[in-house]
């Protein structure tokens, strides 16, 4: 939602598909990954990419990737995109309502990200908006037997914090009280450093 347009997100996904970036240039390329009881050790290697990414390239790759990895003709891939605001909860609904409707019901939707939802709420408070609107996501994965996953924004104090909490989340607390489980993704200067 709002973030990139459809066409942004597709080249996107193209560049992944065909395991090359979306401009020419060097491009450090991580070829190792050992996890001990110190930590890790990732190892990279250098490529020069003559060209980023295009069409014709995911073109000549698809069919291959759908061969090898999905085994099958048939979709398990449906991309939404909407402007900022424009989405609501019950839209979201009658998304996957016309879908299920087409025999197909996602088993995993991902909304990024739930915080550019348009509120429906009466309710002038901003917290009872908040509140109310994932009561709504809540019930998403209860009537479609589905694993919905989102990203929210922390609160000020989650942004300096070494190790994420309940109370780093952003807007309503009462959101901890509508998810099966959340997870806090931050690092310290040093994380980022060591990549």
């Amino acid at each position: 939602i709002g973030d990139m347009t459809q066409a942004q997100i597709v080249r996107r996904f193209m560049g992944r598909l065909c395991r090359n970036p979306r401009r020419p240039g060097m491009v450090k390329v991580p070829n190792h990954l050992a996890v001990n009881g110190k930590g890790h050790d990732i190892r990279w290697k250098e490529e020069d990419f003559k060209s980023g990414v295009t069409f014709e390239m995911a073109k000549k790759k698809f069919p291959l990737f759908q061969k090898e990895k999905l085994r099958s003709k048939r979709s398990f891939f449906k991309l939404q995109c909407h402007p900022t605001k424009s989405l609501t909860v019950e839209r979201l609904r009658q998304i996957i309502e016309d879908w299920a409707r087409e025999d197909w019901l996602p088993d995993v939707c991902i909304l990024d990200y739930s915080d550019l939802l348009k509120h429906t709420s009466k309710d002038r408070d901003s917290w009872n908006q908040n509140n109310e609107l994932w009561e709504q996501l809540r019930a998403i994965p209860q009537a479609y037997n589905n694993l919905l996953v989102t990203a929210t924004q922390s609160a000020r104090g989650g942004y300096a914090a070494s190790l994420m909490k309940m109370e780093h989340v952003g807007g309503a607390a009462l959101k901890n009280a509508h998810v099966s489980a959340m997870i806090g993704i931050n690092h310290t200067d040093e994380e980022k450093a060591l990549g």
